[in-house]
C-alpha cells in the first residue's frame, strides 16, 4: 500500500497542545475524543526503523475504487490509516468515488476505541476527513474534522498538521482546479 501524499520531518516532533493552525477554518469546530489511540484488541502494527532518518508526519489519502469494491480491501484500508493515527500521524481522507457505495472514514472510526462517537450521521458515500493526532494534557486524542461532499458543490479546504506549531490549510478545490487546468481538462 502507498500513501497518495505525504509530509516528512526530521526531527520528530509530535504535535503539542499548543499547535496553532494557518486555516481559515475555525478548528473549533473540530470533534475531539480522548483515547482515539486505543484500537481494538485483534489490531497490531509494529513497523521499527532503527535508522535516522526522515519521520513521516503527514499523510494525505484519496480513496480508489479498489478500496470500496470488498469487505477486506475497506478494512485494509481503515487498518492504515488507523496505524496512521496511532503513530500521531496526521491524516487527510478524500473519498470522490461515486460509484461504489461504502464510507472508509466510518469504517476507520470502528477500529478506533470510542470511535462511534466520529461516525458520520447520515453516512453519506462521499466526504473529505481531516484527522490531527494531538497530546492535551496526559492524554493523547484526535481532532476529527468532516466534511460530507457532494457531486458539483466545491471541495472543503481541511487543515493537516506538520507538526506541534504548524497546521496547513489543504484546499482540494483549488488543488484540484489547477490539475485539472494543466491536465487540460473541464473543471
Amino acid at each position: 500500500m502507498e500513501i497518495d501524499a505525504a509530509t516528512f520531518e526530521s526531527n520528530g516532533t509530535a504535535p503539542r497542545e499548543d499547535a496553532s493552525v494557518a486555516s481559515r477554518q475555525d478548528l473549533d469546530a473540530a470533534r475531539t475524543a480522548a483515547d482515539l489511540g486505543r484500537v481494538a484488541d485483534t489490531f497490531e502494527v509494529q513497523v521499527i526503523n532503527t535508522d535516522a532518518g526522515p519521520t513521516l508526519v503527514a499523510a494525505i489519502e484519496l480513496v480508489s475504487p479498489s478500496n470500496k469494491d470488498r469487505p477486506d480491501t475497506r478494512r485494509a484500508f481503515a487498518v492504515k490509516c488507523a496505524s496512521y493515527l496511532i503513530q500521531g500521524i496526521s491524516l487527510i481522507v478524500v473519498d470522490v468515488v461515486s460509484n461504489r457505495h461504502a464510507n472508509l472514514h466510518d469504517e476507520l472510526v470502528r477500529l478506533l476505541a470510542d470511535g462511534d462517537a466520529f461516525l458520520f450521521p447520515a453516512t453519506p458515500f462521499l466526504y473529505a476527513a481531516a484527522y490531527r493526532p494531538i497530546r492535551r494534557g496526559q492524554q493523547d486524542q484526535h481532532d476529527v474534522w468532516l466534511n460530507a461532499l457532494a457531486v458539483g458543490q466545491p471541495l472543503p479546504e481541511l487543515p493537516l498538521a506538520l507538526n506541534g506549531e504548524l497546521c496547513v490549510p489543504i484546499d482540494l478545490e483549488g488543488t484540484y482546479a489547477e490539475a485539472c487546468r494543466k491536465l487540460r481538462l473541464p473543471g
